[in-house]
């Protein structure tokens, strides 16, 4: 199957097009017409926020990762392998449907790369989303394992440091969460 050369994408089109109407912006006026734009626009590994995107559902991030991070993902997944980077292991945010996590994982073993994973990044979200996101991904195969350190320890940490909670305290807070993921993660993954 032919690849289209990232330049002729689409999205590449697009992103050329937008920087020849703010090529001459400079960064400080950007954020002196909208000091919390900085709060919008975040890259990560295997996604890009647009502030378009991110306009266009009302500044609605939940919107935002059931409507369009999981196409984005699966793109930039792609596009990364057709640039010749091969990881073993692609660290992905959480998604909120199986059907997601199946086609992140399709896309991260096309082409013969059978023996790829994915991991599930917490995002720093609350117990109840990060739950959720384990136990999704866990029911997919290709998912084989998490990184969720923020929900893991933020909390715990801050409240060591504050002096709201002992140093045994937060010990024992970070290992209660960190093995409910392990159990979440490990009962899920049983099932597929």
């Amino acid at each position: 199957m032919p690849t289209v050369p990232l330049t002729n994408r689409p999205a590449w089109k697009a992103l050329r097009d937008h920087h020849a109407t703010i090529r001459d912006v400079h960064l400080r006026q950007l954020f002196t017409d909208d000091p919390r734009r900085g709060e919008r626009l975040t890259v990560e590994a295997v996604g890009l926020y647009l502030d378009s995107e991110l306009e266009e559902l009302h500044g609605d991030q939940r919107a935002y990762d059931r409507s369009r991070r999981p196409r984005h993902m699966v793109d930039a997944i792609h596009a990364l392998q057709d640039a010749g980077v091969e990881p073993d292991v692609w660290k992905v945010e959480g998604l909120d449907r199986t059907e997601d996590c199946a086609a992140v994982v399709a896309a991260a073993r096309r082409a013969g790369r059978a023996g790829v994973g994915c991991i599930v990044l917490g995002r720093g979200e609350d117990e109840a989303k990060v739950e959720s996101w384990l136990s999704t991904a866990a029911g997919v195969p290709g998912f084989i394992g998490f990184a969720v350190g923020r929900t893991t320890f933020w909390d715990a940490l801050v409240g060591w440091r504050d002096g709201r909670t002992s140093r045994a305290a937060a010990i024992a807070e970070v290992a209660r969460r960190y093995t409910r993921w392990c159990r979440l993660f490990a009962e899920r993954a049983e099932g597929r």
